[in-house]
């Protein structure tokens, strides 16, 4: 079982996985690569590359302007896009895509998007 931990980190406020005390364990997955966005009808289209072959899920996360982050989705291994909609024009948006197991979770690059 995988607890939400909230983490400040350099003004940032990142979302990770952390390990139950079952005993469960490894290693964290590879970061997803490539994060890109691009827009399509009224919200933004994410895409990566899967670069790990251990994640169980992918987490995304947003962020508008300075804000802080919010956790969107979790989708199941494997998947590399998702759809954010509806989005609000002229807002900057900007997105992290983290993998997760047991292990933990991965780093993330940012991608920003303004909405137009």
């Amino acid at each position: 079982m995988r607890t939400l931990a909230m983490v400040l980190v350099g003004g940032l406020l990142l979302s990770g996985a952390a390990c139950s005390s079952d005993g469960a364990g490894g290693t964290a997955p590879a970061a997803p690569t490539g994060l890109a966005v691009a827009k399509l009808g009224a919200g933004g289209h994410l895409t990566w590359t899967d670069a790990s072959d251990n994640e169980d899920e992918f987490m995304i996360m947003r962020k508008e302007g300075a804000g802080a982050y919010i956790e969107l989705s979790t989708l199941a291994f494997n998947q590399t896009q998702y759809h954010d909609e509806p989005l609000t024009t002229g807002t900057t948006y900007v997105y992290m895509v983290m993998a997760l197991n047991d292990g933990g979770q991965s780093s993330s690059n940012e991608v920003s998007y303004v909405h137009q």
